[in-house]
């Protein structure tokens, strides 16, 4: 048995990239995933992703029993403020491993196993701040911090749970649960390690990014053969290569064929589709990165003209 499980929801019709999803997620056996949806559509489950089929209507019930108080999931996106709750919501299922955490089914992971191992998670009971990949310690305690105080509020987590308005409560967030971690002093890795795709732009955007460096041209490749996820940008006239533990599509919608999605291969991710990789990772260009990575995909005689400005040739 794993001692990472990492719980994901999603109800309704998933992402047409779920099948990269669920391969990214193969790619990192050390860790397990606990999957609850109401979807009832065939893939290619690997062994490390345990469906639990379960309607959003018993997913709400289940919460509500844990509270005294009336809580408010008016929709399935709410639940996403539940996240620093679920190691007390759903302890029964996961009692066995010694740490758990949650995962967006809207991200493509690398080789997380390049960015964190147990040594280094073992010394925090939080590790990294964004929900959509973070991981707790299983104890009593730590599974009940989000009841702490923040600002000298003793129900500060009531206030978000009885509240309509999503407040991104497992995130850095004014009043999420990254500030009663630093308020408290608790042990908490805070590193930013994956590509956080930002959805104000038609183009990738990493929130990261220094402003200087915003809208350089980049595309993403998911290496098949150890699942490792790496950025290629053109920056100052060369291509600079990244590694990423995971990148964060925030509900993009990407055109990919299903077919594409059933073979073994490379892929290489432009912010509107995922394509074959043809070509290993060493012949990826400034050609191509300009040509799919800029904010308008470009086209014959505007290749040139942005040629020029991104690579000074």
């Amino acid at each position: 048995m794993n001692q990472i499980v990492l719980i994901c929801f999603y109800f309704g019709k998933l992402p047409n990239y779920f099948q990269l999803w669920l391969d990214s997620a193969a790619k990192n056996p050390w860790i397990d995933f606990y999957f609850y949806t109401d979807n009832t559509e065939e893939y290619r489950y690997p062994s490390n992703v345990i469906k639990k089929s379960v309607s959003y209507e018993k997913m709400k019930k289940r919460i509500q029993d844990c509270f005294d108080f009336e809580v408010v999931i008016d929709r399935p996106y709410k639940m996403c403020d539940y996240r620093p709750a679920f190691g007390y919501i759903l302890q029964e299922d996961i009692v066995q491993y010694p740490y758990w955490g949650t995962c967006d089914i809207d991200v493509i992971l690398g080789n997380v196993s390049h960015f964190l191992n147990m040594e280094m998670i073992c010394r925090y009971d939080k590790v990294l701040t964004l929900d959509h990949f973070v991981i707790y310690r299983n104890t009593p305690q730590v599974n009940k911090r989000f009841m702490d105080t923040l600002d000298n509020r003793a129900d500060h987590y009531k206030e978000v749970f009885t509240d309509s308005r999503v407040h991104s409560f497992g995130e850095r967030a004014p009043g999420g649960i990254y500030h009663i971690y630093k308020e408290h002093g608790w042990p908490m890795l805070d590193q930013e390690i994956c590509a956080d795709i930002s959805y104000r732009w038609k183009h990738f955007v990493l929130g990261s990014d220094h402003e200087d460096h915003k809208h350089r041209p980049q595309v993403f490749v998911w290496d098949k053969d150890d699942g490792s996820l790496y950025r290629y940008a053109v920056l100052k006239g060369k291509v600079v290569c990244e590694e990423f533990m995971y990148m964060h599509l925030q509900k993009r919608k990407m055109d990919v064929s299903a077919r594409l999605l059933q073979q073994s291969q490379s892929l290489l991710i432009v912010p509107n589709k995922i394509l074959s990789l043809k070509e290993k990772r060493e012949r990826i260009g400034k050609r191509m990165i300009i040509k799919y990575g800029h904010r308008r995909l470009i086209y014959g005689a505007r290749i040139k003209m942005l040629w020029k400005k991104y690579v000074g040739k």
